[in-house]
């Protein structure tokens, strides 16, 4: 494996991550909304 492909791989992984963050801190915030709008409602 040359340093191509170790940069090509090492980026992958933090896009990967990068994407499973995003997605976690979308459903926290979503639960955040369902349950003010529980308590208000």
């Amino acid at each position: 494996m040359d340093a191509k492909e170790a940069t090509m791989v090492v980026r992958e992984y933090f896009t990967s991550i990068k994407k499973i963050k995003f997605m976690f801190e979308v459903r926290s915030v979503e639960k955040n909304l369902n349950y003010s709008q529980i308590i208000h409602g």
